[in-house]
């Protein structure tokens, strides 16, 4: 078998390493977009990273956006500023959504470009964008280490651009001390999110002998740190742990895809307004049950790695005991889903990559039936 790993050229991971960005990226170019929300502005933490990019001779433009998901057309208008300030690299300061927004930003900064509509709707990218440096504050969507970026257009139609290689980061500063001031809402729904990520990325018909050991080591950091980040949001072992975890679980998501979760999840989450990583982890216990008579093995592998059972239905309960205790709900009834918004879940997910690579096929008929399960 033939496979290929591919990862950000270089990964910094540490308590406070933050402090070290202008060296890490000085070399990268000579003016920069920092990205970031807005959350953030007037943040110690954005005075700190341009001080520090300033002190290192790079010259910097900061733009804040809006927290959400990004849009095609806030993709865009961050675009046509980078291209007026001749940026030759892009910082993404954030969470999943910035991460991507600046991914896509930096990936699609060529010269004689087409409206980034054109791209959204599946038109090739031609040619390599510039460099982009991604620094995570939560821990969950793995965007850090992905060459995607999730955005919706005006008509709320949710896809996945994805690039080349060229739309890996070209450093990676994973500081964990930057997700202690996440709120515990966020921990908790990204920290499901990452757990998602983990376990279907370890069970989808992508997964191979290079992403299974990225992919298992991700649930298990996840799942001795979640609780105690949740409870204990300056813990830094466990801040540590979630940070790694939810990174190995993109490294595995990048080259193995994903499953059923995150193929319905967006579309959920869209029309009903509900975060991400609270939609997958309300399904992770669905696609466990619905997959494992495919995947018994793989879950069986999961269960025993982290010492809470023998089997696909121990690492059910599990992740239910765990969704309980994080205020998750039951099911997708829980988010206002109703029978008559079946039909249209299911259209718009049928097209999904990861629900291609869920380990058992699934048809239009039995997707509906997952999802009416819940009901």
């Amino acid at each position: 078998m033939n496979y290929v790993l591919e990862v950000p050229p270089r990964i910094v991971t540490g308590w406070g390493t933050i402090s070290t960005i202008g060296s890490e990226v000085s070399t990268i170019g000579e003016r920069v977009m920092v990205i970031h929300t807005k959350r953030l502005v007037n943040s110690s933490l954005i005075e700190e990273i341009l001080l520090d990019l300033k002190n290192h001779g790079v010259y910097v433009i900061c733009e804040h956006v809006s927290s959400g998901e990004p849009t095609v057309e806030q993709v865009e208008m961050v675009l046509k500023k980078v291209e007026e300030q001749n940026c030759d690299f892009v910082i993404g300061v954030g969470g999943g959504s910035v991460l991507d927004l600046a991914k896509a930003v930096a990936g699609l900064k060529f010269p004689n470009r087409k409206p980034v509509k054109d791209y959204f709707y599946g038109e090739k990218i031609p040619q390599k964008g510039i460099p982009w440096v991604a620094v995570p504050t939560t821990s969950g969507t793995g965007s850090e280490v992905t060459p995607n970026s999730v955005l919706s257009d005006e008509k709320n139609v949710k896809l996945s651009i994805r690039g080349d290689n060229s739309w890996l980061a070209k450093v990676v500063i994973l500081d964990p001390q930057l997700t202690v001031s996440s709120p515990a809402n966020v921990t908790a729904w990204s920290g499901m999110d990452a757990l998602t990520q983990a376990v279907e990325a370890h069970t989808s018909k992508g997964a191979n002998a290079l992403t299974e050991p990225y992919s298992l080591k991700a649930t298990t950091l996840i799942a001795n740190s979640l609780m105690v980040a949740y409870k204990h949001p300056e813990d830094q072992k466990a801040r540590t742990d979630m940070a790694l975890g939810s990174l190995l679980a993109g490294v595995a998501l990048a080259n193995a895809r994903l499953g059923i979760v995150h193929g319905v999840a967006h579309s959920i989450g869209l029309h009903f307004n509900v975060p991400h990583g609270l939609v997958c982890g309300t399904l992770l216990p669905w696609a466990i049950e619905y997959n494992q008579d495919v995947s018994r093995d793989k879950y069986q592998e999961i269960a025993q790695a982290n010492g809470v059972g023998t089997s696909a239905s121990d690492l059910e309960n599990w992740v239910r005991t765990i969704n309980m205790e994080l205020g998750i709900p039951y099911s997708i009834k829980e988010f206002g889903v109703a029978k008559k918004d079946l039909d249209r879940i299911v259209e718009e997910s049928m097209p999904s990559g990861s629900l291609k690579a869920n380990p058992r096929t699934t048809s239009r008929e039995e997707l509906y039936e997952f999802l009416a399960k819940q009901l």
